[in-house]
């Protein structure tokens, strides 16, 4: 082979890992509630940045640019009360918090005892589109024993499942002991347990270049600072379109305030980019200021 053909060899891009997300909403959001509520971080994980831990990690498990561990499939299964329900429910502001995140929505019925079917419409959904997007990776959010036979299903298919694990007691507002656990029976059926403290933590090093995993800057942890190269970095997480002003966030969670027109075309939410300014918020502004921003794209090749 000539000297040129191994060049083009050694740089040809690598296969990408197609990844699917598929949430069992009553869990996640116990917890969701448990690391607002029950932890030192104090703080609530967000949608955007738990699916962006969850890519950084398998590029390192699979040792691939996180470029190509793209999410194709991204589902969500949720309990909703009957359509005469007239009782206090979140539904709408979650509902938009889902749709923001680009997750399908897949309803299952809530009633007095709880839900009903949604289990089984999990499983459901998750095996059906497993298949159909002929993903790779298939990652789990829940806790529930009764998913094992879904972990075996997919393991049968060829399929890598992926599911986070968790067991830490906690004193609830009654004062009784609970725990926010995974099964450990699902926890050794699944081909990828990661610890979701690990996953988290993950998202708060200097070196992570993907969405701050909370929804706010988690309690108790120093702030990053620029990098080396002079550069801050982080994600876009709030844009209307091109000449618009725009918000990003950096690597402690921290919003900053980009003029309009400032931000070049071509982006997108949650895309990574990099910029300079100081952290010192201008009068009259509740953010500090983006001074000169750019896209920032180190994810093709790796690192």
């Amino acid at each position: 082979m000539s000297a040129v053909g191994r060049v083009q060899r050694r740089h040809r891009a690598p296969k990408a890992l197609r990844l699917g997300i598929f949430w069992d909403g009553g869990w996640f959001s116990h917890l969701w509630k448990y690391f607002g509520d029950h932890t030192e971080w104090d703080v609530t994980p967000s949608f955007r940045g738990t699916t962006d831990v969850i890519r950084w990690y398998l590029a390192r498990v699979y040792d691939k640019p996180v470029g190509r561990v793209q999410v194709a499939e991204s589902h969500y299964v949720l309990g909703r009360p009957p359509a005469d329900f007239t009782g206090r429910w979140s539904g709408l502001e979650w509902d938009r918090q889902l749709e923001k995140a680009g997750l399908t929505r897949h309803d299952a019925l809530m009633t007095s005892a709880g839900e009903v079917g949604a289990d089984e419409l999990l499983t459901k959904v998750t095996l059906t589109r497993a298949w159909a997007a002929k993903l790779d990776v298939v990652a789990v959010i829940t806790g529930d024993r009764d998913f094992v036979p879904l972990v075996e299903d997919l393991k049968r298919g060829g399929f890598k499942v992926l599911i986070p694990h968790i067991h830490e007691p906690y004193v609830d507002q009654t004062g009784e002991v609970d725990r926010m656990s995974v099964s450990s029976d699902l926890r050794r059926a699944a081909c990828y347990a990661p610890g979701w403290r690990h996953l988290l933590a993950g998202g708060m090093r200097p070196e992570y270049r993907l969405v701050y995993p909370f929804t706010r800057p988690a309690t108790g942890v120093p702030r990053i600072g620029p990098d080396a190269d002079g550069w801050r970095y982080g994600t876009i997480n709030s844009w209307r379109g091109v000449g618009e002003q725009c918000w990003v966030t950096d690597q402690s969670g921290y919003g900053w305030y980009v003029r309009p027109g400032l931000l070049p075309e071509g982006m997108r939410l949650g895309q990574p980019v990099r910029w300079t300014g100081s952290e010192r918020v201008p009068p009259g502004l509740k953010f500090a200021e983006v001074e000169r921003v750019e896209p920032y794209e180190p994810y093709e090749w790796g690192w």
